[in-house]
């Protein structure tokens, strides 16, 4: 009876550990996406601007490879899941929309994607934060 419960206890608190390692995987990448995010708000020039949003993209990337804590013990097919790698993937497309835009020496319009950029941001935090 007490190895079971023993083993229980050991079960449950490696159910627990695995949601903070899974929370804090995503963490970092999340940090990176918003201090570039940042960034290129403030970028004056393309130079800036472009090394801004390759952090983001990568950022993304890097999210991508974490799940939030609420999905962690869903099937990969869930339907949630599937929510939140497409909102990662359309971050991704737009984030890769304003660098062409910077490229192309448009920084002012590039910077009007922050509004479709933060909109994501914003909807995905609502959802799975």
């Amino acid at each position: 009876m007490i190895k079971r419960l023993y083993l229980i206890m050991i079960l449950l608190f490696g159910v627990g550990l695995n949601q903070t390692v899974i929370a804090a995987g995503l963490k970092q990448p999340m940090q990176e996406l918003n201090v570039a995010y940042k960034a290129f708000n403030e970028a004056q020039n393309n130079q800036d601007a472009s090394k801004a949003l390759t952090a983001m993209y990568n950022a993304t990337l890097n999210s991508k490879k974490h799940l939030p804590s609420q999905l962690a013990q869903l099937r990969a097919d869930d339907e949630q899941i599937k929510v939140y790698r497409l909102m990662l993937d359309m971050l991704l497309v737009d984030i890769d929309e304003a660098k062409k835009l910077v490229d192309a020496n448009r920084l002012l319009d590039a910077k009007k994607n922050l509004g479709k950029i933060d909109a994501i941001k914003n909807q995905g935090h609502q959802k799975f934060k």
